[in-house]
């Protein structure tokens, strides 16, 4: 017996931004058709017939959405409520949460959160900066607190405002998932005070049993005195239940791990797929307990680690800059991870910085790279260029090549050699 024919109409078929007008309309009509993403007109929704058509228009896109997955896809745009605060004036943020107020329903269905420092109009240099800043702070913890649900928080912190500010909120946002800090950089380019420092983004990140992913731009979480903060977890002794186990993205840019750092991550965060961290200096100097507590947590990520990134701090990389001027590399206690990150099966991605010598990398690959990010100089060139012609790494698909802070000459042979082992072996090679 013949199958029904599946007639699919014009409608199946309509362009996204149309479809989104309309559903737009349909929950936002009778706000004279304003954008969602315009928050602030929410203020508007004061009487009960109004949110009652919005009601109804919302179960109207509810429904549209079981139509088929084109529909669905529209829809989820409209329904997976998003505030973004981007230089708001504090006027306007403290009107937004008297709309959220006054309408608990609504807030409580915000699942992405972006607070980006709010602005004050009638501010100027003869007023009391501290007072204004303090105000846009408590504005945004409002906005924060009633919208508690979110999965999806970007932060981003203006001149006085730290963590400080916000560690009785921060911990009732049991559901967040991602979680973005952004360090404010004013007009001037000076940059703002740090959000917190690693030690307080790590007890945060307990307070969320849900978190996947971490994110820290341009430094807004600052590195700890390493002398006095090596052995400073051994004082932290977390809840019983506290775990970090659903935890999969931690990007921390240039922000220094020390070895407590990392005895922390391998007990509580056991699945982690993306790691960004800084390094503190492991070359020319005495020992240090980084490659001694991180060898045995990449054993314990083998399963699950896939892109790993060992940035440099910015001061590390200045005084292995001027260290290597003076001075033939010797041992680096960083070779000593080398073997272990060779032995991880799942790693696709793997970015290293200058002050990272990779010539024991490179005599064994991790056997599914397929991108590496490395910051050489003369000595790594030729290295890599005899693993390569070796038939190295046979997954390898990119390869992004620096050459750090200082502009070494590198030989225009070993650069030719390169191109054309790329090429044959179809790499795509960025310098």
């Amino acid at each position: 017996m013949n199958s029904p024919t599946t007639r699919s109409g014009p409608a199946a078929t309509a362009p996204a931004d149309v479809l989104r007008r309309i559903f737009l309309d349909t929950t936002f009509g009778f706000l004279d058709g304003l954008s969602s993403t315009d928050w602030v007109k929410l203020q508007l929704v004061s009487r009960d017939r109004e949110f009652e058509t919005y009601s109804k228009g919302l179960r109207t896109v509810v429904n549209s959405a079981l139509v088929n997955k084109h529909w669905r896809a529209v829809a989820v745009t409209v329904l997976y409520y998003d505030i973004q605060v981007r230089d708001w004036t504090i006027q306007r943020v403290e009107a937004l949460c008297d709309a959220l107020r006054a309408h608990p329903s609504l807030a409580a269905n915000v699942r992405r959160l972006t607070l980006l420092p709010a602005r004050d109009p009638q501010a100027d240099w003869d007023c009391d900066l501290h007072k204004v800043d303090i105000t846009k702070s408590l504005s945004r913890l409002q906005l924060l607190w009633l919208c508690r649900n979110v999965t999806d928080l970007r932060l981003s912190e203006g001149q006085v405002a730290r963590a400080e500010d916000f560690l009785a909120v921060l911990p009732k946002c049991r559901d967040i998932r991602t979680f973005c800090i952004e360090r404010c950089i004013h007009d001037d380019g000076r940059p703002a005070v740090h959000f917190c420092n690693l030690q307080q983004l790590l007890l945060f990140m307990l307070e969320w049993p849900s978190i996947e992913r971490v994110h820290v731009l341009q430094g807004a979480v600052s590195d700890c005195n390493l002398d006095e903060y090596l052995y400073s977890w051994e004082g932290v002794h977390p809840r019983g239940d506290a775990s970090l186990c659903s935890l999969r993205v931690l990007k921390l840019g240039h922000t220094v791990l020390t070895a407590g750092d990392i005895d922390f991550l391998s007990r509580f965060a056991t699945q982690i797929e993306v790691l960004e961290f800084g390094l503190a200096n492991m070359i020319g100097c005495a020992p240090t307990r980084i490659a001694e507590k991180l060898v045995p947590a990449l054993k314990g990520w083998q399963k699950t680690l896939q892109d790993l990134s060992l940035l440099p701090s910015e001061e590390v990389v200045h005084e292995w800059s001027r260290w290597y001027t003076e001075h033939e590399r010797g041992h680096s206690d960083a070779e000593d991870l080398f073997p272990a990150i060779a032995a991880l099966p799942m790693l696709r991605r793997l970015q290293i910085g200058p002050a990272l010598p990779i010539a024991p990398l490179v005599s064994s690959f991790p056997p599914a790279l397929e991108a590496l990010h490395a910051g050489l100089v003369p000595e790594d060139l030729r290295v890599l260029i005899c693993a390569l012609r070796g038939q190295m790494g046979p997954g390898l698909k990119s390869l992004t090549l620096k050459r750090g802070v200082v502009e070494y000459a590198f030989d225009r042979a070993d650069v030719s050699e390169l191109r054309e082992i790329c090429k044959l072996r179809e790499i795509q090679l960025e310098e």
